[in-house]
C-alpha cells in the first residue's frame, strides 16, 4: 500500500553508486566532503576504505560500491564522502564513500515497502517520485556495533607489547 503525500517531500541526499541511486534523509547527514585520501586499515573488511580525521575525530570510511556491487568506488571529481551518524548504543560518525551525490526534494511522492534482505538490512523502503524509484538507505544498519566500536574506539585501556616467546622483551603499560 502506497503512502501518498501531497506537497513537497522530505529533503533527501541521493547517493549515486554504479548508476543506481539510493537516498537518505538530509537530517541524518552532517556534511558532504569532496573525495580525499584516507588512512588504510590493515586487515579490515574490504568495504572499509580507510580512516580520515574529520574535525578532530577519527572517522571510518565505508566504500558503498564494495558493499553493494563488490567493486571499489571510482575516485572521480564527483566522488564524495557523506558523513553521517550511526550506532544504536552510542552515536558515532562514519563516512559513506560514493561516486556522486545530489539533493532531492520530491514534489509528490510515496513510500512503498522494499524487498527485505536479511543480509542487507541497510536497504530500506522505496521512494516513488512520479516514474522514478529511489531505494532508501539506512546507514544505521550498515555496520554492526562490534565493527563500529573497533573502528571508532579511541579509548585504550592499556598499551602493552607482548613478549615474543623465547625473547626477553619489555612490556609497556
Amino acid at each position: 500500500m502506497a503512502d501518498d503525500k501531497a506537497g513537497p517531500g522530505p529533503l533527501m541526499v541521493v547517493l549515486c553508486i554504479a548508476d543506481t541511486r539510493y537516498a537518505i534523509p538530509a537530517r541524518l547527514v552532517l556534511e558532504v566532503l569532496p573525495w580525499l585520501p584516507s588512512q588504510p586499515v590493515p586487515l579490515a573488511p574490504p568495504a572499509i576504505h580507510g580512516l580520515i580525521n574529520y574535525r578532530g575525530t577519527v572517522v571510518p570510511i565505508v566504500d558503498l560500491c564494495r558493499v553493494l556491487h563488490d567493486r571499489a568506488c571510482s575516485c572521480w571529481l564527483a566522488s564524495r564522502i557523506v558523513i553521517v551518524t550511526v550506532g544504536l548504543t552510542a552515536q558515532r560518525m562514519i563516512g559513506l564513500f560514493v561516486e556522486a551525490c545530489d539533493l532531492l526534494q520530491p514534489d509528490t511522492f510515496s513510500i512503498q515497502p522494499g524487498l527485505r534482505l536479511s543480509h542487507a538490512a541497510f536497504l530500506g523502503d522505496l521512494l516513488a517520485d512520479g516514474d522514478d524509484i529511489v531505494q532508501l538507505f539506512r546507514p544505521d544498519a550498515l555496520l554492526d556495533d562490534d565493527l563500529l566500536e573497533m573502528l571508532t574506539s579511541t579509548a585504550l585501556t592499556s598499551l602493552a607489547v607482548k613478549p615474543v616467546p623465547g625473547n626477553s622483551s619489555h612490556q609497556v603499560g
